[in-house]
């Protein structure tokens, strides 16, 4: 019975499922889970407006020495652009979701093919740029 558990747990992670179960999400702000979606991007929620997310953002990316491509912002969406050293597409969506929390979504490649340990890794650095990490 165990066994059968841990194989459909491990395979709603490898589909890309949000169902929360250990292994699915990993922890950013304070136990916030960043949540692997559907189209295997790495999104995750920050208490800051749509517009210090999508400037920490931008900040993050040139960090990382990143490519910017384009940029735009809304008052309540923003995306970033950007190109990889090999010319994958990076793409940072930030949406508000709330009066206090912004959702923010990286995608590297294609839908489908995400790149999760680098995905996360720009999350981990759009919240040090937002003052919450180390």
């Amino acid at each position: 019975m165990r066994t059968s558990l841990a194989a459909v747990a491990l395979g709603v992670c490898l589909l890309g499922g949000t169902v929360p179960m250990v292994g699915c999400s990993s922890s950013t702000i304070a136990g916030t889970p960043v949540n692997l979606t559907p189209v295997r991007s790495s999104e995750t929620y920050f208490p800051a407006p749509v517009r210090e997310a999508y400037q920490a953002s931008i900040r993050a990316l040139e960090g990382l020495r990143y490519d910017i491509v384009s940029s735009d912002d809304d008052v309540d969406y923003g995306v970033v652009n950007a190109k990889t050293a090999r010319n994958e597409d990076i793409k940072v969506e930030v949406r508000q979701d709330s009066a206090n929390f912004t959702k923010v979504s990286v995608l590297i490649g294609l839908p489908g093919i995400g790149d999760d340990d680098r995905q996360l890794m720009i999350l981990n650095h759009i919240e040090r740029e937002l003052g919450f990490g180390n």
